[in-house]
């Protein structure tokens, strides 16, 4: 799975980069093809789904148990839907999510460039 994004500055003053999704997509290594994607016009796409984890590379992406995939947005973390590629929203953080992420013992953990917070899958 992957996320392509737009970058812009969030302020002239801090020189924060926030990355926007623009499209997100499915790729299967075995046939080397893009199996699905969704691109998102401006004003398309879903307020939850506003801007990634822009610092760290790829950590958007957090595998948990099993075949589970789950990815950090600005506020939100979802869920990826194999079956269908649909990105499930599973909880909301009330810090803005900045770094990220990691799996373990049932826990996603990301930071805010400050502190580290978790989230125990299945809670609400």
């Amino acid at each position: 799975y992957g996320i392509a994004c737009i970058s812009y500055r969030q302020t002239k003053t801090t020189m924060m980069e926030r990355r926007v999704p623009k499209r997100f997509f499915a790729f299967d290594p075995a046939s080397r093809t893009i199996v699905h994607q969704k691109e998102w016009e401006t004003g398309e796409r879903p307020p939850e789904l506003e801007g990634v984890v822009a610092y760290g590379g790829p950590i958007a992406f957090v595998p948990g148990e099993g075949s589970d995939i789950f990815v950090l947005f600005r506020y939100w973390i979802a869920k990826i839907d194999l079956a269908t590629h649909a990105l499930l929203l599973v909880a909301h953080s009330p810090v803005e999510i900045e770094v990220g992420g990691a799996y373990l013992d049932g826990r996603i953990y990301f930071g805010d460039r400050h502190r580290l917070y978790s989230y125990r899958v299945g809670e609400k």
